[in-house]
């Protein structure tokens, strides 16, 4: 199913913290990893370019233990100069700045 938006809507979702970090494609899983033994979580989900990508990832997490109005944590993985190019589409498009992501994160707040 997709859904098209209209490019005058304003889509916001109030309490979704937002970060991005930077780093080398075959640092993925292993920061990946780290984030989940780190961060207190009830879902996850996460988004891959390519088939290949997403079974590789659920052959790795089968091991491993956002809607509106909830809070939640969003860290998309920049890895080149098309995932910046994306990104910043992205903030510009919907009005929001998305910030690197700080070494320690309160779980309060999200």
């Amino acid at each position: 199913m997709e859904i098209f938006v209209d490019d005058e809507t304003k889509l916001t979702l109030h309490g979704l913290q937002q970060y991005y970090v930077k780093l080398k494609d075959n640092e993925k899983n292993r920061k990946l990893f780290d984030l989940l033994d780190v961060l207190e979580f009830n879902q996850v989900v996460i988004f891959v370019k390519s088939v290949q990508r997403c079974i590789a990832l659920a052959q790795l997490l089968v091991a491993r233990a956002g809607r509106f109005g909830t809070k939640g944590l969003a860290i998309t993985f920049v890895s080149d100069e098309n995932d910046a190019k994306i990104l910043n589409d992205v903030q510009d498009r919907f009005e929001v700045n998305i910030s690197e992501l700080p070494d320690e994160i309160d779980i309060s707040s999200y």
